[in-house]
């Protein structure tokens, strides 16, 4: 799988208050719903997607945006499918694929969403 990008490559989600009903989260082209749940996402080229998330409770303490390590992390095939979606919903223009089959499929949820 790839990643999809834009014309408006990075956007943000809130978690707050979703209970872990992901599939209804909405995402921010704006990025401007900055809280404690909000992770970032900049889907970059077909390869990488920058992702930026809150510290959590057991990071220590001493981690700030200078010293924090950036490790690169495999995603998940249900990840890729709502980062994928998400980017598809926070375009303003156009959308970037290499996979000509997965754009489809997502100009098929977006014009007929019952099927």
């Amino acid at each position: 799988m790839f990643w999809l990008t834009s014309d408006n490559p990075g956007f943000s989600i809130n978690l707050d208050g979703y209970d872990n009903r992901v599939e209804e989260v909405i995402p921010n082209p704006y990025c401007t719903d900055l809280g404690h749940d909000t992770i970032l996402y900049f889907p970059l080229t077909k390869n990488y997607c920058l992702e930026i998330g809150p510290f959590l409770k057991e990071d220590d303490v001493n981690l700030n945006s200078f010293n924090i390590p950036v490790t690169f992390m495999s995603a998940p095939e249900l990840e890729f499918r709502f980062i994928n979606l998400w980017t598809y919903l926070a375009q303003q223009k156009f959308v970037v694929s290499c996979d000509a089959e997965g754009l489809k499929l997502f100009a098929k949820l977006m014009t007929n969403p019952s099927k």
